[in-house]
């Protein structure tokens, strides 16, 4: 079997690869998820308050990165956004404990609303567990119609998803950071 098939069966049956680094992007978009342009996600960012901004501008989005990495001059991820046709999506977990990041899910549109689902790609250990502070980043496309943010809380491994909706984001609005 090519390697690259091989890498795309253990992407289906993972249903993600595992994170390499602090930044790296994750495995492609399932089908049907043709609006998220890349995802990255990771496990150890300096935000430690649960938190989603949304980034519309160059200026948004490296202050965003300056905070995630805790740092006045951050490193930008491996893909460029390009702000007249993107916005990027950062969902912080804050304070959190055996995750390696957040997943994406899938992204719907229905009544004029973008639907991102996401799920924290935790694990479970015996003991007291690893600390971290898990994160997941998405560029999406440039739209004007409400995000609505659904995060999975099954904690079943093998579980039916079980889907709250965490944020209500719209693009229009001055606000850009959201607390949840």
């Amino acid at each position: 079997m090519p390697l690259t098939w091989t890498l795309a069966f253990v992407s289906l049956v993972m249903g993600q690869s595992a994170p390499t680094a602090p930044g790296a992007p994750s495995a492609p978009a399932e089908a049907g998820n043709s609006e998220f342009a890349s995802t990255f996600f990771g496990s150890n960012s300096s935000i430690k308050t649960r938190q989603i901004v949304l980034c519309r501008s160059e200026g948004e989005y490296l202050q965003m990165l300056s905070d995630h990495e805790g740092n006045p001059e951050p490193t930008p991820l491996n893909f460029e956004p390009n702000f007249e046709k993107h916005m990027v999506l950062g969902i912080f977990m804050g304070e959190t404990t055996n995750s390696h990041g957040i997943r994406f899910v899938s992204f719907d549109n229905a009544q004029n609303t973008h639907r991102i689902a996401i799920r924290s790609m935790s694990y479970q250990t015996m003991g007291d567990g690893v600390a971290g502070q898990a994160w997941g980043i998405a560029v999406i496309n440039k739209s004007l119609s409400p995000i609505q943010i659904d995060l999975d809380i099954q904690g079943i491994i093998g579980g039916d998803p079980k889907w709250k909706t965490i944020a209500r984001l719209d693009p229009r609005s001055n606000r850009v950071k959201v607390k949840f």
